[in-house]
Formats: structure tokens, sequence, C-alpha cells
């Protein structure tokens, strides 16, 4: 029986985990955390269809979730550390098997671009993200938010209904949706302030120092906790430079898919990437059958 290689089980892998399971074609998924992806960060989702009035990240990652298991895919929490092609097959490495299969979808999401901050001392490390998820249960901690976009923003919202929340813009002006910006203006726990760049971060008597430079000169401001939304890039590390050199080629001819946000740039919705899981298994179905036609044709 055929199956097939998932990296990754947020929207995009679970979607073509579940159509897939239509088909009657075994997947077997792997996901180094918890499955959702980063939907699990998101304070409200409001342009899935089928929610008219909104649902959180968490909830609807859950939902999802729920049907994946009904789909009797195999989930391995296993990282991939790397993913060759070579023989016809795909080989899948984790720290605790190798696994092979003739077709890959690669719904593997993005990673956090590395912290630009000039300075930040190691004790102050421990005070810092770049995911909102450790955040959630934190009560009455004042919370610098970097970045100007989306996530910042969804991010600070996420946060102030139990914390004070500072979003720092080292430009002047946004990148968010003007329906963010406009809700978290309106939050009397949020603040924020533009034409500011983080120089450097360091530990001082149990609470985070920002050096920070603005229109004025320098200024420094002070915090809990420092959470980064400074931007992603796809999380492509496990892709051996051999591969590297024949996606494109795999791509063309059904055996590979790169879905969801690891390949759409901005547009990093959760119905667009549910959408490339159903088309990735709809590909990989037709290709099936066509391999399977030409063979009947072959014998006959």
């Amino acid at each position: 029986m055929t199956q097939i290689i998932i990296i990754g089980a947020g929207p995009a892998g679970i979607a073509a985990a579940i159509q897939l399971h239509r088909y009657s074609i075994h997947s077997l998924i792997f996901e180094k955390n918890q499955p959702g992806g980063l939907l699990r960060e998101a304070y409200c989702v409001e342009n899935y269809p089928g929610f008219p009035h909104g649902i959180s990240g968490s909830c609807l990652a859950d939902i999802l979730v729920h049907q994946l298991r009904a789909a009797s895919a195999d989930l391995f929490f296993e990282e991939v550390f790397s993913l060759e092609f070579y023989d016809d097959a795909f080989f899948v490495k984790t720290s605790y098997r190798t696994i092979t299969a003739p077709y890959c979808i690669i719904a593997s999401g993005t990673v956090p671009r590395p912290v630009a901050t000039p300075f930040i001392d190691k004790e102050a490390g421990t005070h810092i993200y770049q995911s909102v998820l450790p955040l959630l249960e934190r009560e009455d901690k004042l919370i610098v938010i970097i970045g100007a976009g989306d996530a910042a923003f969804d991010y600070a919202l996420h946060l102030a209904a139990q914390n004070e929340i500072i979003i720092l813009n080292r430009g002047d002006k946004t990148r968010c949706l003007d329906l963010l910006f406009h809700r978290a203006m309106n939050s009397p726990r949020i603040s924020y302030r533009k034409n500011t760049q983080v120089h450097s971060v360091r530990k001082r008597n149990n609470m985070l120092q920002l050096t920070c430079f603005d229109t004025t000169g320098t200024c420094t401001l002070h915090a809990d906790y420092v959470l980064y939304a400074t931007g992603r890039r796809p999380a492509l590390g496990f892709i051996t430079s051999d591969l590297q050199k024949i996606c494109g080629s795999l791509r063309k001819s059904g055996l590979l898919h790169l879905i969801g946000d690891v390949s759409n740039k901005r547009h990093r919705q959760a119905g667009i990437a549910i959408g490339d899981g159903i088309s990735a298994a709809m590909t990989i179905h037709e290709k099936e059958k066509q391999q399977e036609q030409s063979g009947e044709m072959t014998n006959s």
C-alpha cells in the first residue's frame, strides 16, 4: 500500500492527511512540536469560513487535530533532521527512525528570523521569547513586544487581558491590518512606540533593561519579558544539499509538495494552508491512479 510522508502537523499537513485518508492512502506525519502549528498562537481567527464570530487559534487547532486523529494517520512527535531522495524514494531521518516513501509533503511551516538586537546578555535570554505560547499563563507582567506586523499586534491583544504591553516599532509605519492596530490602540493596557530601535537587553534586578534609540536619542525601558515578532522564514533546514538541487524537478513531477506557510510567503493564512493540503493530496491521488491505469494497460 502506498504511504505518504508528511513533515509538519499544522493546518496544511493535517488537511493533506485527512484528504489522503479519503482515498485510502496512508500517511505518516512528523511533528516536533504540538499539532496545529502557528495557528495555536493566533488570538482570534476571523477569516476562516464557518465561524462567523471568529474562533481562537488554539480552539480551531484542536478541532483540526481531532479530525486528524479520526483519519488514522500515524503521528510521530519527532523532529526531522534530514530529508533525502534516492533510488526513486524519499528518506526521512529522525533520532528514532528512518522511513521511506515514494511521495513527500513538506508542511513544516516557518521559524523565527534571528534576533537582530546587537547585544543581549546571557542572563536576559531566559526572559526573551519568539513565541507567544510560553507567556499565555503570565499575569500582571510588563511585556515588551518588538515588531510591527500582524503577529506583534495579535500577540499584544492576546496578552493584554492579563498584562501590560508595550509594542516597539523600529520604523514609523506598521505592517499590520488596520483592524488589529485600532483594536490594540483601543486597549488601555497596550501602548505603542514608533521609531524605537532596541540596541541592548540586559538583566537588572530581576527585570530586563532595554537600551533603545528613538527620535530623542537614547532611552531606557524595563520589562519582565521581551517577545520578538520580527518575521519568520521557511523551515527547510532538514533538506539535504543533494535534494535541494532536484527539488524543482520533483515538484514538477508531483512527487514532492511544499504547502502552507513554508511556501506561501506573505499569504500565511489557515484557509490557504488547508486548501494547499487538500490540493496536494488530490494531486498525489491522481498520479497514483494514472500509474495504476498505465500498469493495467502494460499488463494487458
